[in-house]
């Protein structure tokens, strides 16, 4: 965490990249007032940021109208507490970006040095795949805008700005690489090997989006051995699943070409240990070996 948000006697870490692609009208608001990564925040009960901070970090749909409810009691009651007259409210509240805004342009930078960064936005040429959620929306359009990012990860010439904090929550790989007592642990520039860059693409999505599907041009065996290595056991789920979809035809009877991408499969899932894939591949055959 960056920033530390005093309500009473009750402290609260937060990530300011996270409250900028969730809530970017409360991170405008308390960047303005914060002194050195700190700020006291008044007239709030800690219970009620407490359940807004829980709805920011774990809530898959939209929180703007929380997040609109918890700055109006801010903002409402500190103005009156001050004697803040009319024209200043007036002010304070044109100062406060529209969510679309404050999406595209965080504060303190012009919408020029806020585009999505050349490095992420050259990769994602051919990735369709939408998030499942408001929570994945957001975070993976800050991923995109690579704002706030605090680690850069380089395969080839090519680099993905992240941030420490998601890809610790999401993968134990990075947890153990970024937050133990490893080389990579105090380093902005991690080079990753033996892996492609479209793979990383897509690991990325899934970090930040909890994509649900994986590119018809993405190999599937591929992504299943690489989620396993980087412990994400819902990308491996994701994997299975194109697998069973586009290899297997969920198993059904045998048609033209079947064989071969079953046997593919099951070498796949034999690699990886993937133990119901594998069984799954096994039954299949042992129904139709005849027949095939």
């Amino acid at each position: 965490p960056d920033l530390t948000l005093h309500v009473g006697q009750t402290t609260f870490k937060v990530h300011k990249a996270v409250l900028w692609a969730r809530t970017p009208k409360f991170y405008r608001y308390i960047i303005q007032k914060a002194t050195e990564d700190t700020l006291a925040v008044q007239h709030v009960e800690p219970t009620e940021i407490k359940g807004f901070l829980k709805l920011v970090y774990c809530s898959l749909w939209s929180v703007k109208e929380t997040e609109d409810h918890i700055l109006d009691i801010i903002k409402g009651q500190s103005i009156s507490d001050h004697d803040h007259n009319d024209d200043e409210c007036t002010n304070l509240q044109c100062s406060l970006p529209s969510t679309e805004e404050s999406t595209k342009f965080p504060i303190n930078k012009s919408p020029e040095q806020n585009t999505p960064s050349e490095e992420n936005h050259n990769c994602e040429e051919g990735y369709n795949s939408e998030p499942p959620s408001n929570l994945g929306k957001d975070l993976l359009s800050l991923y995109k805008s690579s704002h706030c990012t605090d680690v850069i990860i380089q395969i080839e010439d090519k680099c993905f700005r992240a941030h420490r904090a998601i890809l610790c929550a999401r993968s134990s790989y990075f947890a153990a690489m970024l937050s133990g007592c490893w080389l990579e642990t105090s380093q902005d520039l991690i080079h990753i090997h033996n892996v492609k860059q479209s793979d990383m693409t897509v690991l990325m999505h899934f970090i930040y989006g909890g994509t649900m599907d994986l590119p018809k041009s993405i190999d599937a065996g591929q992504i299943l051995s690489i989620a396993d290595m980087y412990g994400m056991e819902g990308l491996k789920e994701v994997a299975v699943y194109v697998l069973k979809r586009d290899y297997c035809k969920f198993f059904i009877k045998p048609v033209v070409g079947m064989q071969q991408s079953v046997l593919e499969c099951l070498s796949i899932a034999y690699s990886v240990g993937e133990e119901p894939l594998y069984t799954s591949c096994m039954r299949w055959m042992e129904k139709y070996f005849v027949k095939c």
